[in-house]
């Protein structure tokens, strides 16, 4: 009788652990949804991650690790991207679930590191394989980069300055590195040799933060002042292609640039041009004249069309009436194109949607002797594109977007966070312009001069300094994350063919 209730009581233990280890990691999601708009409780950042972790050290299995961590990260995504069930709940599904494969890769590895029991290797090489998967995750083709932990701190201006020197990634790691070390504090304070351990790493994050202070403290650079103004026309999704609206669009837009008399730069948002400017006579005579009357150049989102080809464009016309472009570069999937077209015959929509052709390079736009680095839409969450405007020697940068498609969601707020980021990064003056909004200033420091409500039809006038200096991230620190990620495998290759051979 007592053996029979002993195993009763050990098969309850062994169904209770996993529904126990479940719910940690859910808990993780959920703390992680938190930290980004429209919640921004950017302090749960330092513990967030902590239940998932605690989860992972005690996983009975690579396996039962892999479905951790994927149930932390759908549990996160479908909460921070609860608007893109705009599209339809195939697409949420979807994108929630791809991205919930990256937290299942790093819980794999995370397990793996766990296991080898070494503190300093686990304290560094568990932060580095976080940011590992975040960089895999943001760059190539089907990049995604909202959701990096590092994008959090944008509302810490305790911490925030860090990213000039180690980028959005870096703060990624630090975050993860103080959960880390939340997690063995106990374990260390144990024993009185493992104590002494601490003292490099309290020094470490001290240092960090003394460079924090020393540069919130710095002054702001006075180079090359120049004052801008931003338009935000509010049109309607639903008129902003509609070819009965086209006139009522420019004029619009026409009357708004007038008003911003005084500016020495004008910018329009992400395809305000109804027709293609391009091929409009008439409305690209007009918008040369408003320039030359103005004495103002007017960067304007258009389409353009040359041959075959159909791009996502951002003209410059200066006062002269000389015209600039730059195409979009990173096209964003089953929006803008669709990827493996031929599959997806079977999809009324996605059948008939016209790709639009990637630019074939990044192109400094001139402006008062200097250098505009244009952005297009979410090309704004492309660290590694801005830090290149940047070191081609940009001196501003501009990002233009129509977030009508995303109503009154989060979207457009964790939209600006992000662009937030490149300012800092980068040190300079950054301008971001919404068709309905959100339309802001930033200036280096990534405090938010300026900005516009949503679906408020407004302009923004303001002064911005053209920065020549390029910061530290720019010159060497956005290799961090491949440094991470390298570090990362070499260590599992090294670790699984140790285990091996012994």
């Amino acid at each position: 009788m007592n053996k029979s209730k002993s195993r009763q009581l050990n098969r309850k233990m062994k169904l209770k652990k996993p529904l126990w280890l479940f719910s940690l990691s859910l808990s993780t999601g959920v703390l992680l949804a938190f930290l980004f708009p429209k919640f921004s409780w950017h302090h749960l950042a330092w513990f967030a991650l902590i239940p998932l972790f605690f989860a992972l050290k005690n996983s009975p299995s690579y396996k039962f690790s892999f479905f951790l961590g994927f149930l932390s990260g759908f549990v996160f995504f479908s909460i921070l991207l609860y608007w893109i069930l705009i599209f339809g709940f195939l697409a949420w599904f979807a994108l929630s679930s791809v991205e919930a494969l990256f937290f299942a890769l790093f819980a794999l590895g995370a397990t793996f590191f766990f296991r080898i029991k070494k503190l300093w290797s686990n304290f560094f090489l568990i932060p580095a394989w976080w940011v590992g998967v975040e960089l895999l995750r943001s760059i190539g083709p089907w990049s995604f980069s909202w959701g990096v932990i590092g994008y959090s701190q944008v509302n810490n201006p305790f911490i925030l300055p860090l990213a000039s020197f180690i980028g959005v990634f870096g703060l990624s790691f630090l975050v993860t590195l103080i959960n880390l070390f939340l997690i063995f504090l106990p374990e260390l304070l144990k024993e009185k040799k493992k104590v002494k351990t601490l003292a490099p790493f309290l020094i470490g994050i001290l240092l960090l933060l003394i460079i924090a202070l020393n540069l919130i403290n710095r002054p702001k650079g006075r180079e090359c002042p120049l004052k801008v103004a931003i338009l935000q026309g509010n049109i309607p999704q639903k008129d902003k292609f509609d070819p009965t609206k086209e006139e009522k669009v420019k004029e619009i837009y026409f009357n708004l640039t007038k008003k911003a008399k005084g500016a020495e730069l004008i910018i329009w948002p992400e395809t305000s041009f109804p027709t293609h400017l391009l091929e409009d006579k008439e409305g690209l005579s007009r918008v040369k004249n408003l320039a030359y009357k103005l004495k103002a150049s007017l960067l304007i989102g258009s389409f353009y069309l040359e041959r075959m080809d159909y791009f996502n464009s951002a003209f410059l016309i200066n006062p002269r009436k000389k015209v600039f472009r730059y195409d979009k570069l990173h096209l964003v999937p089953f929006g803008e194109y669709v990827p493996f077209k031929p599959l997806f015959t079977w999809h009324k929509i996605l059948a008939s949607l016209k790709d639009l052709t990637p630019g074939k390079r990044s192109v400094l736009l001139p402006i008062k002797n200097k250098k505009l680095g244009v952005g297009i839409c979410f090309e704004s969450a492309e660290t590694f594109s801005a830090r290149h405007l940047t070191a081609s020697g940009a001196n501003l940068l501009v990002y233009i977007t129509n977030d009508a498609w995303f109503k009154k969601t989060s979207a457009a707020y964790q939209h600006l966070e992000i662009t937030a980021m490149r300012a800092v990064e980068n040190k300079v003056y950054t301008l971001q312009s919404a068709n309905t909004g959100i339309s802001a200033v930033i200036n280096p420091f990534g405090k938010i001069l300026l900005e516009t409500p949503l679906f408020k039809r407004d302009a923004l006038k303001a002064k911005v300094y053209l920065n020549n200096k390029k910061t530290f991230y720019v010159k060497v620190g956005f290799l961090f994350p491949f440094l991470c990620l390298f570090l990362g495998l070499i260590s599992l290759i090294y670790n699984s063919f140790k285990r091996l051979i012994l």
